[in-house]
């Protein structure tokens, strides 16, 4: 659309969370829950040895405003991670299912100790979750400095949420000087660990030229990356990309394809990226004929049913 978007904060920080993008004629309150559920992800991590090396649920949206592709204004989706499952530390397991106790009961205070505890001992994911609790105010004062002096040791080791995190506040200058140059550097070391939200926020970037040079070709690998890991934001930019030929051949098709995807995975008949996409594929429909029509349907249908249950 043309009217101003942006994302804002949280009203707070708690579970489900509400986010919120606005414009001059429109706002969204989403409760993303299916996504945010920090809780959930713990008890998987802490109970399932297959979350191993699996980075947990996106709990929060925080950004500011970001021009999309084709000079459109968009929401930037910039995603805080949450807990995340760790692995090579069998020893630590007991202490790991009781952290998820005491943070699923709200007793943060012992949940920060016990990943103070873990932390200490170099555990990766214990301090990025601990740089999350730091950054969230959970049984501490909001400390930002503190949350990406402990996201940069975890990062540090390849983690790629923490990475990813790292990126995040550079790109908003908390705790640490914003630095746009530095957070697409994040990014990329997490996109590459094939984390979608990275790969995605790295393509607005190149669709921006923030950080890194302006590259439309650039821009629409890191949105088809993320779009195959069935990330809405992804699919939604992708099929901008192919409806206005940025950075990709012009292909209505392909675009009537995507847009119906960002439509079929976003969570509720609000979420601004469902409405977004079903305006797009409206405005494509009208040059496609019904048989193109129905091929995109049917090859959204067989991408989601193949990828995205």
């Amino acid at each position: 659309g043309n009217g101003k978007r942006k994302f804002l904060r949280a009203k707070a920080l708690s579970l489900p969370f509400d986010w919120y993008c606005g414009d001059a004629k429109t706002s969204y309150s989403v409760v993303d829950s299916s996504q945010m559920d920090l809780r959930s992800s713990l008890r998987a991590a802490a109970n399932d040895s297959a979350h191993d090396n699996v980075a947990g649920s996106t709990i929060a949206v925080d950004t500011k405003e970001i021009r999309m592709i084709s000079a459109r204004n968009f929401c930037m989706k910039t995603l805080l991670i949450s807990l995340a499952a760790f692995a090579g530390y069998p020893a630590a397991a007991q202490s790991w299912d009781e952290i998820v106790e005491w943070y699923d009961a709200g007793d943060y205070q012992a949940a920060l100790e016990g990943l103070t505890e873990l932390a200490d001992d170099g555990d990766p994911a214990a301090q990025n979750n601990l740089g999350f609790m730091y950054y969230a105010g959970q049984g501490v004062p909001q400390d930002y400095p503190e949350a990406a002096r402990l996201y940069r040791l975890s990062a540090d080791q390849g983690h790629p949420t923490a990475q990813y995190n790292l990126g995040y506040m550079y790109h908003e200058g908390q705790g640490v000087p914003q630095d746009h140059v530095e957070s697409a550097k994040w990014y990329r070391l997490s996109a590459d660990q094939g984390h979608s939200g990275a790969q995605y926020n790295l393509g607005v970037m190149y669709s921006q030229g923030r950080g890194v040079p302006r590259n439309s070709v650039e821009a629409a690998r890191w949105f088809r990356l993320s779009a195959e890991q069935c990330n809405p934001y992804g699919q939604l930019n992708l099929g901008l990309a192919y409806k206005d030929g940025e950075g990709v051949f012009k292909d209505l098709v392909q675009a009537h394809v995507l847009f119906n995807l960002a439509a079929s995975l976003s969570i509720s008949e609000d979420h601004p990226v469902r409405k977004d996409a079903e305006r797009f594929r409206a405005e494509v429909a009208k040059s496609l004929s019904s048989a193109d029509r129905r091929r995109a349907q049917n090859a959204a249908r067989e991408w989601h049913e193949s990828s995205c249950q």
